[in-house]
């Protein structure tokens, strides 16, 4: 309801309002499921867990500097 009344306050109809809500829910629906995919792909190896981690504090810190 809450997404409706928001869509609507800026000048959307329902359908749109709809569309909207339906592409957001199935792109966190998509997103649950990547993460769990992902979960159980590092506990698999802890090696290539230690290695994403790694590769990502990397990238964060050359984010920062950079």
């Amino acid at each position: 309801m809450m997404a409706f009344a928001g869509a609507t306050s800026f000048g959307l109809d329902n359908v749109t309002g709809a569309a909207i809500f339906t592409i957001a829910n199935m792109v966190c629906g998509t997103w649950i499921f990547a993460g769990s995919y992902m979960r159980g792909f590092l506990i698999d190896n802890p090696l290539r867990t230690r290695i994403l981690y790694v590769s990502l504090a990397l990238i964060m810190v050359l984010s920062i500097v950079l």
